[in-house]
């Protein structure tokens, strides 16, 4: 016989050799195995023949053909979680891995029991993982417990090959469960655990051994169980050591939670950061800021926080101001109400994230701000400088925003704005439309680190003389602020900024062109009150006038009496009257305005001062007589520049201070007149002089008289007693003078004098009030 199922042999029987038993066996066996193999629904067929030959001849024959349908056996793997009253029942005998046996949720070990489960594609971190394998080519034995080999991968390089049992002889329905745990650690295969993250996908395969390849797979997602961090809401820095309590949301009542198994208890209060243990005595690690709530019964509750000092909750920071801020894996923190103490509606198995910020009390940042120069002109470019500091060295400050306010005599230049040196783009910088101000985002600052933001702003043509403020505020969004100010004064050039308007007051008739004569000591007056005098030529000037349109009058009361005005001109400027004009100019001109003056008999002499418009012409006096003679400078007041010795001979005497002397300073000169060879010695209240004071003897020229001088003599408060001791030559006492000096620094009544005041307002005359300045002596 030659081959089997339609195929042909290597090699050919000797010739008159039957089959033997255990050939035709072997053949057959072939064929089952065949039959056996998985296949997808076919019919195989199989014909036997036999040749060999017979007395020289070739006979052969052939056997009936036989005929094998093959169908696909169903095959069914479904995934399951513990939950406690679940949709269905589970019998699950404990697996094995690597030789031992898996305990099964709520620490059974060994033997078959019922598990409340529910069906899922969605597991949470923790969860134990059950399978249900229903295949009947896999009861191979109808008498007794066959089992098949799981085996389930993650994509993070976890591998576990699990022995899972029948639920019963003659069922074909296999089950197992495996235990889930987070990363990290890192995942170790083979170690009976299978460690899995949030997102990832488990791959489970079913074969008859671990070598064999997988007869049905299936893929499970994991999802987090519900959980949270508590974090900084300046930085995101996580905050451990935060004790986190879920509560109903109507009584406030802690509320029973469990384990990732849904039976065993867990706490109802944790702390951030720190290791949870279950009722079982399981030790759950957990990452800095990381709190849980496995399981709970539906329902509404609230996550209460008491965050460690000197951190504060529910957070002051609006969810806008926490955008940017990162869990530890990169994805953004989640931010609903329930993050600030509200209530949530527990309605799914669906986990719930809830991440909660804490306020840390905040610090402003540090800020100053500088210009490149104290002094401009219109035109300038001046380039600021503003410094961002964060004073903190431990966090970051984010989203702090930097609002300048530039002087509005300042021209911003947008190209010239930088941020660290680089330009700043449009959704860093903006600007507001009418350009006054100018608003910085700064996303991040490091701790202990410091932003630079500079700009260039140009001094407008119009910009006046002064200060020109700019002021810059830093506001984090927790309120904190800090502002800074730099000031630069703008200075205009004085030629090219200014006018000048000079002219002459003459007398004459209006057809006398030449050699017409300055009338001096005539007032002349721009509308803003400043004032000039005439000189001996009747000339006057007024400099640094703001250019524009300015009024000059003349005062018709100082002119010598009898005098008036006369329009010579005759220009529209004067409007009709001739003592005064309109004059207009603009920076760096010379305006020229002249007026004309008719004075019977005035003719100037060459040599004659010019007779001002002052109070020496009728002004008050300074003495105690209440003589109507002129009010004293300082230096006359004080004795200064006179000629002592032209007082003439005469007894000898205080000649300064006189009677009644009223010093304008808390010291005073001495001059006392003697004879030629007599000596003075000076006592001040009973103390002799300071010999720094004493400047000399002048004499006479004939030697009729002399005056001895002393200068600076200090005076005491209320009064001060001068005893002047005159000396012959052989030393006896000639004569012995007292003058008594008072001085008020601090006045105690003042009293105005109308008797001694000049209270005329003519134009003409200064006005002089004259009031009287005594102590509370």
């Amino acid at each position: 016989m030659k081959g089997l199922g339609r195929r042909s042999g290597a090699g050919q029987l000797p010739m008159g050799r039957l089959l033997t038993f255990r050939e035709l066996s072997a053949a057959f066996l072939a064929m089952l195995l065949v039959a056996l193999a998985p296949a997808h629904g076919q019919t195989i067929t199989n014909t036997a023949r036999a040749s060999w030959t017979e007395g020289g001849a070739l006979r052969e024959t052939s056997s009936n053909t036989v005929s094998i349908s093959v169908e696909q056996v169903p095959v069914m793997l479904e995934t399951f979680h513990p939950v406690a009253g679940g949709t269905a029942t589970l019998p699950v005998t404990p697996s094995l891995c690597g030789g031992s046996t898996l305990p099964l949720p709520g620490g059974i070990g060994s033997g078959s029991v019922n598990l409340p489960v529910s069906p899922t594609h969605e597991l949470r971190v923790g969860e134990t993982l059950v399978l249900r394998f229903d295949a009947a080519y896999a009861n191979r034995d109808p008498s007794a417990i066959d089992q098949v080999v799981a085996v389930l991968t993650t994509p993070r390089g976890d591998r576990e090959a699990l022995t899972v049992f029948e639920t019963g002889v003659n069922t074909g329905v296999f089950t197992g469960a495996i235990p889930t745990r987070r990363i990290p650690p890192d995942p170790v295969p083979n170690d009976c655990v299978l460690s899995v993250e949030s997102g990832d996908q488990i791959t489970v395969a079913i074969g008859h051994s671990d070598s064999t390849p997988p007869v049905s797979t299936t893929l499970v997602s994991v999802l987090a169980d519900p959980f949270g961090y508590v974090f900084d809401s300046e930085d995101g820095t996580l905050v451990s050591g935060a004790r986190v309590s879920l509560v109903d949301a109507a009584t406030g009542a802690l509320v029973p939670v469990f384990a990732d198994d849904g039976v065993t208890p867990w706490p109802s209060v944790v702390f951030s950061g720190q290791p949870v243990t279950d009722g079982a005595g399981n030790v759950y690690a957990m990452t800095p800021g990381e709190y849980r709530f496995p399981l709970a019964a539906f329902g509404n509750y609230r996550v209460v926080v008491e965050p460690p000092a000197p951190y504060s909750a529910p957070s002051a920071v609006a969810p806008p101001g926490l955008a940017g801020l990162t869990r530890p894996d990169g994805s953004p923190f989640v931010i609903s109400d329930a993050s600030y103490g509200a209530s949530f509606a527990l309605q799914t198995v669906e986990p719930v994230r809830v991440d909660i910020p804490v306020d840390r009390p905040g610090i402003a940042v540090g800020l100053s701000k500088t210009a490149s120069r104290t002094t401009a002109q219109p035109g300038d470019a001046i380039f600021y400088t503003v410094t961002v500091r964060n004073v903190d060295g431990q966090r970051s400050k984010r989203n702090v925003s930097v609002v300048d306010t530039p002087s509005p005599w300042l021209r911003l230049r947008p190209d010239s704005i930088r941020v660290d040196g680089q330009p700043a783009d449009a959704g860093q910088a903006s600007i507001s439309p009418d350009g006054r101000w100018l608003r910085i985002a700064l996303p991040v600052v490091a701790p202990g680190a410091a932003t630079r933001i500079t700009y260039a702003a140009t001094v407008r043509a119009d910009a006046p003389p002064g200060q020109a403020l700019n002021r810059v505020e830093a506001v984090d969004p927790r309120g904190n602020r800090a502002v800074a100010e730099a000031a630069v004064r703008i200075e205009r050039d004085t030629i090219a900024s200014r006018m000048t308007i000079i002219g002459r007051v003459t007398a004459g008739a209006c057809s006398q062109f030449d050699n017409r004569p300055g009338i001096p000591g005539v007032r002349v007056m721009l509308e803003d009150g400043s004032f000039a005098i005439t000189d001996r030529d009747g000339r006057y000037h007024f400099e640094g006038v703001v250019p524009g349109t300015h009024v000059v009058q003349v005062q018709r009361q100082t002119l010598p009496e009898g005098g008036r005005f006369i329009d010579c001109n005759r220009s529209t400027r004067t409007a009709g009257n001739a003592s005064s004009a309109f004059v207009i100019g603009q920076g760096g001109s010379l305006i020229v305005a002249d007026f004309s003056a008719d004075v019977p008999g005035f003719e100037a002499a060459p040599d004659t001062p010019a007779a001002p418009a002052t109070a020496e012409r009728t002004g008050a006096s300074e003495k105690s007589d209440g003589a109507t003679a002129a009010v004293r400078t300082n230096q006359e007041a004080a004795g200064a520049d006179v000629d002592w010795l032209a007082m003439g001979d005469g007894p000898a005497e205080f000649l300064f201070p006189e009677v009644e002397h009223n010093p304008r300073a808390p010291s005073v000169r001495v001059v006392v007149r003697h004879e030629v060879n007599q000596t003075v010695e000076l006592l001040v209240n009973g103390k002799p002089v300071d010999t720094v004071a004493y400047e000399g003897v002048r004499a006479a020229k004939r030697k009729t008289h002399a005056v001895s001088l002393w200068r600076g003599v200090a005076l005491t408060e209320a009064n001060t007693r001068l005893v002047a001791i005159v000396r012959n030559a052989d030393g006896s006492v000639h004569a012995q003078l007292d003058r008594d000096v008072a001085f008020v620094s601090l006045p105690w009544r003042a009293e105005f004098l109308p008797e001694r005041s000049q209270l005329v307002a003519d134009g003409r005359t200064r006005p002089v009030a004259a009031v009287r300045l005594t102590d509370r002596k």
